[in-house]
């Protein structure tokens, strides 16, 4: 599959307007073309004539929600990559959207740099998928060690170098899967270990507008500053398995009380414990250790070479 290189075609959906509008001009700031819809129908319409490269899209909406309007797209155009938006505490609703085929999802209140970032991941990630499918045919086996510094917003593209080496061999559930929980946990190795943020801490500096000055300070602090995320993975082609593993330098957490929580039952004042039930949900096999900075998963795919 080949996607031609230039103004890639942004369509968004929103039914309230001052935040529609916001997005569109954030993402006009990166060059891309924009569409824009204010409802689930009109988002279809739209889809249908003018086949967007990427779809962002609340999932509350009336007439036509955002989790039908994902599963209509995938089903018309599996390789168009839907970013879908939910309201905090709506965890669930963004499981549901991830498994009918979402590649990526942000929670109100999220900054429009983070917005900025998804789309330009996505369209990334189209740019590459060609090339990166013609390259794994010949490779057999792929073992890497990355120490990363303390830069969130510098997540995305980690975390599409990691994904490069996975298509032509993984599901496109099962790439959505490991994209979703590295993003997840690195966001979290780097946030609440490397940083020591708290989630409360957090959602004061997102409802504030100064998340990014919150890290500048903590990235500043001779406590921190040195903390690096080592993350290694393997892909055994031959054996159809990925192994990954993530390290922080922070002090761990007790990670014993949120594994195997319901969502219902995590706090409602934080996002604390909501990634890792995210990420529970898509990669059962994810694994704490030791004092709670070092985490790993493993993935298999059948695609195994004779």
């Amino acid at each position: 599959m080949t996607i031609p290189y230039g103004r890639e075609r942004i369509l968004i959906v929103d039914d309230e307007e001052s935040i529609l509008d916001a997005m569109a001009e954030a993402i006009r700031f990166l060059d891309f073309s924009v569409i824009t819809a204010r409802n689930g129908d009109d988002a279809w319409e739209k889809f249908e004539k003018e086949r967007p490269d990427v779809v962002v899209t609340d999932v509350r909406m009336p007439q036509r929600d955002g989790l039908t309007l994902t599963t209509q797209i995938k089903a018309s155009q599996p390789s168009c990559p839907v970013i879908v938006v939910t309201g905090f505490g709506s965890e669930q609703a963004a499981v549901a959207a991830l498994k009918a085929g979402a590649s990526d999802y942000l929670v109100k209140p999220f900054q429009l740099s983070e917005l900025r970032n998804a789309v330009d991941r996505a369209c990334s990630l189209l740019r590459a998928r060609w090339a990166d499918e013609y390259v794994q045919a010949i490779i057999d086996d792929i073992t890497s060690h990355l120490v990363i510094n303390n830069l969130p917003e510098m997540l995305g593209s980690v975390v599409n170098l990691v994904i490069r080496s996975m298509v032509g061999s993984l599901s496109g559930q099962q790439l959505l899967s490991v994209r979703v929980a590295l993003h997840e946990l690195l966001m979290n190795a780097i946030e609440h270990g490397n940083l020591h943020i708290t989630p409360e801490e957090k959602m004061r500096a997102l409802m504030d507008d100064n998340y990014e000055q919150l890290l500048q300070v903590r990235r500043e602090d001779s406590k921190y500053k040195k903390r690096r995320v080592r993350l290694s993975y393997t892909h055994d082609v031959n054996l159809g398995k990925v192994d990954i593993r993530i390290v922080d330098d922070g002090d761990g957490f007790e990670w014993e009380k949120l594994l195997g929580r319901d969502v219902q039952t995590l706090p409602q004042t934080a996002r604390s414990g909501r990634g890792i039930f995210l990420v529970q949900t898509l990669v059962p096999s994810v694994m704490y250790h030791g004092k709670g900075n070092e985490v790993t998963f493993s993935m298999s795919h059948t695609s195994v070479r004779q």
